[in-house]
């Protein structure tokens, strides 16, 4: 018999705040999205308090003042450093790994004895929060769907972790679940499946397969299947190769100058260097596009490509096709509210000829350079003189917290 575990991290922004704050244990908080935007994570004490996933802040202002929750804008750096510390963790007392998301990951525990299974998913949940601060819940099922439902149920009821292997057991759980937290079903499946008066997963699973096969696709046949015990999705312990790269960003306030704007390109393309790099990638071509302000009545919004000769992941040569692309899709006068470049073509080897070899490699020497000294003292340290000293489009982030495990200058002080 399989046995696929799903750990998931419990409010994790949340949680990876409290943890370099434990002042702010019991008392509700809420992360922001970029420029301080919208609700993107709430506590279980947020929640309680009624505020939605995804509304916007300015709606729950007043809500969250009166009942003192405590605020941070988005920290990615952080956020990004805590889920590797986790993934670490999980690696050490898992054989095979699927790292599903920033928050989730998959593991097949096939080959421990079942009597042995749940001390040691215990053992693991114990150890997570032991070693990071982040508190996780195990839901260990049959297949990858079923492990979703309960992982699901394991949140609702408090467990921590959470068994689902018996027939009956199963079948009262897809009763309970309702059809819109089916993993994978989305909202408009679920409004489809509503409408033929499916409101939970023992309905769904009742549905001829052929039916579903040809209203949700294979993807939704093989989620029945799953669901019936029957292993579809298999753990991708190797991890795809990434087939885009894209940094966009919202403005907090509009910008109208082009030298503005050339910053904010020349600085994506830093950023977008530094992925491919990170990936051992390059790119073939590049994107840029702008748009103004799509709520109001007039809208402009505009994109331009650029194939390179040779692929790339050296950041003067993103950078100069970046600026070359913004000239030809930058109007005088308009107000931008966003930007954005994507990478795409992308490949893990490339092969020079005679001439080119020896440039790309001083490239590649020079990246390593500016990206290790980056690395130790922080983004940003070095950077293209196009990228501007003083940017005045940077993220609205009035609640920040520190960078505790990325900068030195942000370590936490006892």
């Amino acid at each position: 018999m399989s046995f696929i575990a799903l750990v998931d991290c419990n409010n994790f922004y949340a949680s990876c705040e409290r943890v370099f704050r434990p002042d702010l244990k019991n008392r509700p908080i809420v992360v922001l999205s970029n420029n301080d935007g919208c609700v993107i994570a709430r506590s279980n004490e947020a929640k309680a308090l009624g505020i939605g996933m995804g509304v916007p802040f300015f709606k729950v202002k007043k809500l969250v003042e009166k009942n003192q929750v405590k605020i941070f804008s988005s920290n990615y750096s952080l956020y990004g450093d805590m889920s590797r510390r986790v993934m670490q963790c999980l690696a050490e007392f898992a054989p095979k790994i699927e790292f599903y998301s920033i928050d989730e990951a998959f593991i097949d525990f096939s080959g421990l004895p079942q009597n042995r299974l749940m001390a040691h998913v215990k053992k693991l949940q114990k150890k997570v929060y032991q070693w990071t601060g982040i508190p996780v819940s195990i839901g260990v099922a049959p297949t990858k769907a079923l492990s979703k439902v309960a992982n699901y149920f394991c949140k609702q009821e408090k467990r921590g972790t959470y068994p689902l292997f018996k027939t009956e057991e199963i079948q009262q759980r897809l009763q309970e679940l309702p059809v819109d937290e089916l993993w994978g079903v989305g909202r408009r499946y679920a409004q489809m499946l509503s409408t033929y008066g499916i409101q939970n997963a023992a309905q769904f699973c009742e549905l001829p397969k052929h039916w579903v096969r040809k209203k949700m696709s294979i993807m939704g046949e093989r989620l029945q299947k799953e669901l019936k015990g029957q292993s579809c999705f298999k753990l991708e312990d190797i991890p795809d190769s990434k087939k885009s790269i894209s940094v966009s960003r919202s403005f907090p306030e509009a910008l109208t100058q082009k030298n503005r704007l050339e910053e904010v390109v020349a600085s994506f393309a830093a950023r977008a260097g530094e992925k491919l790099r990170q990936e051992k990638l390059k790119a073939q071509m590049l994107t840029v596009y702008v748009m103004t302000n799509r709520f109001l009545t007039y809208y402009y919004s505009n994109s331009h490509s650029i194939a390179f000769e040779q692929a790339t992941d050296y950041t003067p040569h993103l950078a100069l096709k970046a600026l070359q692309a913004l000239q030809h899709i930058f109007r005088p006068g308009e107000s931008y509210k966003k930007a954005g470049l994507f990478l795409g073509d992308l490949c893990t080897a490339y092969q020079y000829h005679l001439f080119q070899k020896s440039a790309a490699q001083k490239e590649q020497k020079v990246m390593q350079a500016m990206d290790r000294i980056n690395q130790q003292w922080g983004r940003g340290t070095l950077q293209l003189a196009a990228q501007g000293t003083r940017p005045s489009w940077v993220l609205r982030k009035e609640y920040s917290s520190s960078r505790y495990t990325t900068c030195w200058n942000e370590l936490a002080v006892v």
